[in-house]
């Protein structure tokens, strides 16, 4: 099945055309909306070496799937001869609250009910809305599919979710932990998974912490193949220290700053999110593909016999597969996993979309 997948952002357009599990070729929108939309530029990448960009106004995520359209259809650069060979679209949509705990096929139900959830998410589901509408527009025919990044962690216990707060705040206000990077903590799980069986490990006993390591940055507990608990809580701002988000930090701190900092709620919001993390530190990045960033994230676990193999983690590939990194006489597998979020995707969607055919 061809489908297509979108992960729309604020001022983003990001793409992956798949044939069954193959990737087709892919694509970034930049700078959608900003100065009007000006400044956006569209790259496209193609077969083992083909890249195009172009740079074009972009004022809304439409027009800027209209470019996107535009490219996957060029006689010299693009992959397919019509848009009537993608047989379905996956989206990636943030926040689906307590309703969604698997990925769905979009109708108008679920349209007002992401709608709803922007509430929760209001810098994530509103582009990701803007993406539905404007591939709606342009294949009104083709059955699209949201995959959720909060769906995976619909499984946790509510031990795990519910904050400290008074309990009406939950039931009348939604506050709690949803956790988020969902699809990419499923995709390393199902891998991880896999490797575990092929070495005599049934998924029932299978017990895995996936780490989602990049600018945004969680891990989850995984138990049988079930979202446990993850750092990730109410936003995608709880949690371990990221690329710009601060990570947890002590709640009365955005009250001070309120209150002796003369600073509004916005600016307090824009300096968590956007100004604090690794950048507000160092201004470095995570640099997640470094071997001495996964020696510092399994340091001290050596008293419950985990030890690195220093050869095995100097010579990771960047290909995809699972790569074992850990000494063979370590009670349990230390493994690195490249994330897929996009092959998750368009496995869900095609797998909804054939069941809705079947």
């Amino acid at each position: 099945m061809i489908v297509l997948v979108l992960n729309c952002g604020s001022s983003s357009l990001k793409y992956e055309l798949f044939d069954g599990d193959s990737s087709v070729c892919s694509g970034l929108a930049e700078r959608v909306g900003i100065n009007g939309g000006n400044d956006a530029i569209l790259t496209h990448e193609y077969g083992d070496e083909g890249i195009v960009r172009m740079s074009a106004p972009m004022p809304d995520h439409t027009v800027a799937f209209d470019y996107v359209v535009d490219v996957l259809t060029d006689p010299e650069h693009g992959q397919i001869g019509s848009l009537q060979e993608i047989e379905a679209v996956g989206h990636r949509v943030v926040h689906g609250g307590e309703q969604f705990t698997e990925s769905v096929l979009i109708d108008d139900q679920v349209i007002a009910a992401i709608e709803d959830f922007s509430e929760l998410a209001p810098l994530h589901n509103p582009p990701n809305l803007e993406g539905i509408r404007a591939c709606r527009q342009r294949l009104p025919n083709v059955p699209m599919v949201a995959v959720f990044d909060t769906a995976f962690h619909q499984t946790m216990p509510a031990y795990a979710f519910v904050y400290g707060l008074p309990y009406e705040m939950y039931q009348d206000h939604n506050i709690r932990r949803y956790g988020f990077h969902g699809t990419s903590h499923r995709y390393v799980a199902i891998e991880a998974g896999k490797y575990l069986e092929a070495r005599g490990v049934p998924l029932q006993q299978q017990r895995i912490v996936t780490c989602h390591l990049g600018n945004g940055a969680s891990v989850t507990a995984v138990s049988g193949g079930r979202s446990l608990d993850c750092s990730l809580g109410f936003t995608p701002l709880e949690g371990l220290l990221m690329g710009t988000r601060s990570g947890d930090l002590d709640p009365a701190i955005p009250l001070y700053l309120i209150r002796m900092r003369d600073m509004d709620a916005a600016e307090v919001d824009q300096l968590l999110n956007t100004e604090s993390g690794l950048l507000g530190i160092s201004g470095a990045g995570i640099g997640e593909n470094a071997p001495e960033i996964r020696r510092n994230c399994v340091r001290g676990l050596e008293f419950i016999g985990l030890h690195l193999d220093e050869a095995r983690n100097n010579n990771v590939s960047n290909d995809r597969g699972v790569t074992a990194i850990s000494t063979a006489d370590s009670p349990a597998d230390i493994l690195v996993i490249p994330t897929d979020e996009e092959l998750m995707i368009a496995r869900d969607t095609a797998r909804v979309v054939s069941g809705m055919t079947a």
